[in-house]
């Protein structure tokens, strides 16, 4: 398998998706168009063979996919995980030996380009750089989903916000909060700082410390952060596995 092709058709899907973070509701006609416009990004970069024709009727597809999957809001994190699966699948046959999608010269000029005249370096390892963006874009968006799927099959939802006294806009910030508590632990383990993910789990208990005596949501809290560390330490030991 080609890694750094593979990971960098990825890339650009995850980036895409990211549109999806806060879409509780389904996708939007310019989400969709979104996931039509960056995937093909890839494709000036790739030589145009019978791969390359493959590659493109699935991006092009790709965006319907979305559109099927996202016309009813029941089982929306279900979906969404199952999509996130297939397009790891496709990119990954696209990218086998057997299938022959090649880098094109025009990605190998872009690489002396960014080398030359912004980085001042004689080489890179791209697929380090590619790789660990797949793992921070996994970890922002895509484990936000796999979390709220799990915990919706351990029938683990939010309180309804007439009991909880929250409203969506806490919501969203306690998602963000979990984002950036992933993100901060990503690299935290990736530079090997173990024990400072430790005060970065202790901050967040002291900051929420005042929502947690209501025992239904202190549990709800407290599950959705340790699946979100174990989230987050996963992707970066893969990560560092490359």
């Amino acid at each position: 398998m080609d890694f750094p092709l593979f990971f960098a058709i990825l890339n650009l899907i995850l980036l895409a998706r990211l549109r999806l973070t806060f879409r509780d509701n389904g996708a939007t006609a310019a989400d969709l168009i979104i996931l039509a416009l960056v995937p093909p990004l890839i494709l000036p970069f790739l030589q145009t063979n019978t791969s390359w024709f493959i590659l493109l009727a699935y991006l092009l597809i790709a965006p319907g996919l979305t559109y099927l999957s996202e016309r009813r809001t029941v089982n929306l994190n279900r979906n969404r995980a199952l999509l996130l699966l297939f397009h790891i699948v496709a990119a990954g046959l696209l990218t086998s030996g057997f299938a022959g999608l090649q880098p094109g010269p025009l990605i190998r000029d872009l690489e002396q380009l960014i080398l030359g005249n912004f980085l001042n370096v004689d080489s890179v390892n791209w697929l380090g750089v590619k790789v660990f963006g797949f793992g921070l874009l996994l970890i922002i968006n895509e484990m936000n989903i796999i979390i709220r799927y799990l915990m919706e099959v351990m029938n683990l939802k939010p309180l309804p916000m007439e009991v909880s006294g929250f409203d969506e806009q806490d919501y969203n910030t306690g998602r963000v909060i979990g984002m950036l508590e992933r993100i901060f632990i990503y690299i935290l383990i990736l530079a090997g700082q173990f024990t400072a993910v430790g005060f970065i789990l202790t901050a967040k208990g002291i900051i929420r410390y005042p929502e947690l005596k209501n025992k239904t949501f202190a549990e709800y809290v407290l599950i959705g952060t340790l699946l979100s560390a174990l989230a987050a330490l996963v992707t970066a030991l893969f990560v560092g596995s490359f």
